[in-house]
């Protein structure tokens, strides 16, 4: 008996399997199809809801369409109808091609558009095939139809490349139905990812970090990190005025026109200094009526971090150009008038490489009257080491006296004990701003010199294959020669001042050493740079030599 019914419950079994598997395949509408991954199972049951509730067209052949004017170039996938790949090029380009934008590998695509928040992207690789509605050289739009619990509407997004390397994307929303269409997934309707990658991971650990901030009246930095603390992997913003992804180079910024929706920014593959950060926003809930149609509209800049270019699309961009706000007012000035000497020398010698050099020689023509100033200073406060020993002698058991003696004693000689420092304490805003100018200029992007085959990246001769903490992955040759430069600086300095023999190791090897240290993985026009000002130094200080200081008896 028990026999007998075991059969008949397999064979219902059987029967009723073999109907499902009928069902499923042959009398439904193709749903989605959802390639699952390890670890990701549990979630997608978990919002398997939306499998069964969504109908659209699937198992088509992708196509890849170029929108593009003279200084860029977009393609857009029908899978989706996303974005897979940017270039762009323009007069700073120094490379003979255009430059693309597009090096990251993580799982969002620019563009894209997916139901409910945006984590839901990382579960689900199915998307809906677009069709081509309109094309023209520098816009197209795409369409699709979709079907949601029973009811019909249609997403369009239409990209169009604008002036000045900003695009549009226009995404729309209709109810083709004769009943409302609710979209809430988890408090959220659905959410659009934007995520470049602006070069490879060789050239970001460099040191060409990318770095994401929002505006809100004010800037704000988000992803943070610090010495001792670990950037966040993730930051919601409530509807700022836009936000922006950046390295030293270039930029992308999201400009919504829209608003009550959420940015979020994502830290992705993470690794050393290399990583991929992820910008999106998350439009709150939606009810569509029978025959409604919204619109969200978003102007993107894709393109180089160029003051110049920004601030004539938008005022507020100009901040991400700001100083410190303490600081802003005198450093801006310096920064603008370093910026155009650097291109006008350009101009006219068209090479960045020597351009690098006779800056390097205008700046230390420009700043030798100080640096003069605090060499003498330095000098007669040597001469009068032996005076300043005698009244320590003399006077060292009265503390108050020896300072009042000191005192009446730098009087005398005309000599300011700060003399020294002084004239070299004004000259760090000028170094500071040619750091910013040197580093963040695009037009050194692929500029080449001597061995160098690009100054905006080290100058790696060649590869070294190991992997111990502290020493380098790679040979560069430049941050060698300007350490043996200033080595022989500092032996030199040391040999006109014996009264400096107690600090001559630290000077001479410690300091050298340290620089190294710091400019090793810097880019490589910095470095030129810096090489040069020690050579100019040296010279200058054989010139300073020969100066005839008097001294009272």
């Amino acid at each position: 008996m028990n026999e007998s019914f075991e059969k008949r419950l397999f064979l219902a079994f059987l029967i009723s399997s073999i109907f499902i598997l009928i069902s499923y395949y042959f009398l439904q509408k193709p749903a989605l199809q959802v390639k699952q991954q390890a670890g990701q199972v549990a979630e997608e049951k978990k919002l398997s809801f939306l499998i069964e509730d969504f109908i659209f067209k699937t198992n088509v052949i992708a196509m890849t369409n170029r929108i593009q004017t003279e200084n860029m170039a977009i393609d857009i996938d029908t899978f989706g109808g996303r974005i897979v790949d940017t270039y762009i090029n323009g007069k700073w380009n120094q490379t003979k091609k255009p430059i693309k934008l597009y090096w990251q590998t993580n799982p969002f695509k620019s563009g894209d558009l997916f139901f409910g928040p945006l984590e839901l992207q990382k579960i689900y690789s199915i998307r809906p095939f677009y069709d081509v509605e309109e094309k023209t050289e520098r816009k197209i739009v795409l369409a699709t139809k979709l079907n949601y619990k029973g009811k019909s509407f249609i997403l369009r997004k239409s990209y169009e490349i604008l002036d000045d390397y900003q695009l549009k994307l226009e995404v729309s929303l209709e109810n083709t139905d004769k009943v409302d269409l609710e979209l809430n997934f988890d408090g959220k309707a659905f959410s659009i990812p934007y995520t470049f990658g602006f070069n490879s991971e060789e050239e970001q650990n460099s040191g060409n970090i990318i770095q994401a901030e929002y505006f809100n009246k004010k800037i704000q930095k988000v992803l943070k990190g610090g010495l001792f603390k670990k950037r966040p992997h993730l930051e919601e913003i409530f509807s700022p005025q836009w936000m922006a992804v950046y390295n030293n180079h270039f930029i992308v910024i999201v400009n919504p026109e829209f608003t009550n929706y959420t940015s979020k920014f994502l830290l992705e593959n993470e690794k050393k200094l290399y990583s991929e950060l992820v910008m999106a926003t998350d439009i709150p809930a939606l009810t569509l009526k029978s025959g409604e149609k919204v619109f969200y509209k978003t102007f993107l800049y894709i393109g180089p971090r160029s003051e110049r270019i920004l601030a004539k699309i938008d005022r507020t961009y100009r901040k991400i150009f700001a100083w410190p706000l303490a600081f802003n007012w005198f450093m801006k000035p310096i920064e603008w008038g370093m910026y155009y000497l650097a291109h006008l020398i350009t101009g006219l010698v068209k090479s960045w490489g020597f351009t690098i050099i006779i800056l390097a020689l205008v700046i230390k023509l420009l700043l030798s009257p100080l640096s003069v100033q605090a060499a003498i200073s330095i000098k007669k406060s040597n001469m009068l080491q032996p005076k300043l020993k005698k009244l320590q002698e003399k006077y060292g058991d009265d503390p108050k006296l020896l300072n009042q003696k000191v005192a009446e004693l730098y009087k005398k000689e005309k000599v300011n004990p700060l003399g020294g420092c002084l004239p070299l304490l004004l000259q760090f805003p000028v170094f500071f701003v040619l750091y910013r100018v040197l580093s963040s200029s695009v037009e050194l992007k692929g500029s080449q010199f001597l061995w160098i085959k690009d100054l905006t990246l080290p100058d790696t001769l060649f590869k070294i294959n190991i992997n111990i903490p502290f020493i380098p992955s790679s040979f560069n040759l430049l941050p060698l020669i300007m350490t043996v430069v200033q080595i022989f600086q500092m032996k030199i300095q040391s040999m006109r001042n014996p009264a400096a023999k107690e600090q001559q190791w630290i000077n001479t090897y410690l300091l050298p050493v340290f620089f190294l240290f710091i400019f090793w993985n810097m880019p490589s026009g910095l470095v030129l740079y810096w090489t040069v000002q020690n050579v100019l130094s040296i010279i200058e200080q054989e010139i300073i030599n020969y100066i005839k200081i008097e001294q009272s008896a």
